[in-house]
């Protein structure tokens, strides 16, 4: 699962662009919604090709913790290549053209993805527990896209 978080489990104020180990001990009693959303071929290929395109310059990207603190006061604040979790996930799903929010990825927080109509909640519960549940072999080889373990969609990624 890709996402924008900490570097280093010990240190919550480093952050970036990293690949998540969500079998790991950081994940490990974590609490998840994981929500799904059809996607063309087309917008998996340009989904894949951006999630490349940022991995490939990881080093120049980090955590918007001012935008973090600003959207709670509902401000915009934009910083290039700069990225909190939700607004991560709303701006990978507007260049990837799969959705069309009304205002800035800067204001989008996670529990709206939850409201949006073509997205459906596929699991609710402790990560450990989904393991159970499913094909662990399927989480991944599908995309999966996520905003701090929030949502999900499919495909054959991760992003968080």
């Amino acid at each position: 699962m890709y996402s924008f978080g900490r570097k280093t489990a010990k240190n919550p104020f480093i952050g970036g662009f990293v690949q998540e180990n969500i079998r790991g001990e950081l994940f490990s009693s974590s609490r998840c919604t994981i929500i799904s959303c059809s996607v063309t071929v087309e917008q998996h290929n340009k989904l894949k090709e951006l999630i490349n395109k940022i991995e490939s310059k990881k080093q120049d990207y980090s955590y918007n913790l001012l935008g973090l603190f600003a959207i709670m006061f509902n401000k915009q604040l934009s910083r290039t290549n700069a990225f909190f979790c939700s607004q991560f996930v709303a701006t990978v799903l507007e260049k990837c053209d799969i959705v069309q929010f009304t205002k800035p990825p800067e204001l989008i927080m996670p529990n709206e993805f939850l409201e949006m109509e073509d997205f459906y909640v596929v699991f609710q519960g402790s990560l450990t527990e989904y393991f159970l549940t499913v094909d662990c072999r399927a989480v991944e080889k599908n995309t999966c896209i996520s905003s701090h373990g929030q949502e999900m969609y499919r495909q054959s990624m991760a992003i968080s």
